[in-house]
């Protein structure tokens, strides 16, 4: 079957003057979608009533309700989220301390300890060795 030549770029997706790009770095389809002549009331009446709402209105306010909503749960959820983790944290960093505290005392300990030995050790009859460190000789007294 041949298509025509219209037929064929009927079907194609015809792109707007910079639709692309708009769409590439997240804005709408085109440069009119929203804005304060978009979003605002088309008219008010003579005594400061304001309009009817059109469909497409209705629908972007109740988007924009939900999206209000929905970020504000996601604010509260990431507030909490990063509360606990604060105290989270605290609590890691009283430990670490603790477990340092813990190791010094420990080392300490091991110190006195090592200190107490050489005291005993060398309160034991005095000897001197061989400058060639062979058998030691009691020392002259």
């Amino acid at each position: 079957v041949m298509l025509s030549r219209r037929a064929c770029v009927s079907l194609l997706r015809v792109m707007r003057a910079g639709e692309k790009h708009r769409l590439s770095i997240g804005q709408k389809r085109s440069g009119n979608e929203e804005g304060p002549l978009h979003d605002g009331p088309d008219f008010h009446f003579a005594d400061g009533r304001p309009g009817m709402i059109s469909p497409g209105a209705a629908r972007a306010l109740r988007r924009d309700a939900r999206d209000q909503r929905t970020i504000a749960a996601l604010s509260q959820e990431s507030f909490e989220r990063n509360e606990r983790v604060e105290k989270q944290v605290a609590r890691d960093q009283a430990l670490i301390k603790a477990e340092q505290e813990e190791r010094k005392s420990r080392a300490a300990a091991a110190a006195a300890e090592a200190k107490k030995k050489n005291k005993s050790s060398t309160s034991s009859p005095a000897t001197k060795t061989n400058t060639k460190g062979s058998t030691p000789r009691p020392s002259p007294s």
